[in-house]
């Protein structure tokens, strides 16, 4: 299934997210793993981002 180019809703949802906090994706790597989103810098920082079917929410995971 594909919405819009996006593999998944959580996918979706996550790069709706990052948009909304003005991140710019041309400086990050975004590679999906079912919910969970690991967002990388330039540098090889990363953090995981997580979909919340429930809540539908994005958070970072912990």
């Amino acid at each position: 299934m594909l919405i819009n180019g996006y593999k998944s809703i959580a996918e979706y949802a996550i790069r709706k997210s990052l948009a909304g906090s003005g991140v710019i994706m041309k400086h990050f790597t975004l590679k999906m793993e079912g919910r969970e989103g690991i967002l990388t810098d330039e540098n090889g920082d990363s953090i995981t981002l997580v979909y919340d079917n429930d809540q539908k929410a994005v958070y970072e995971k912990v």
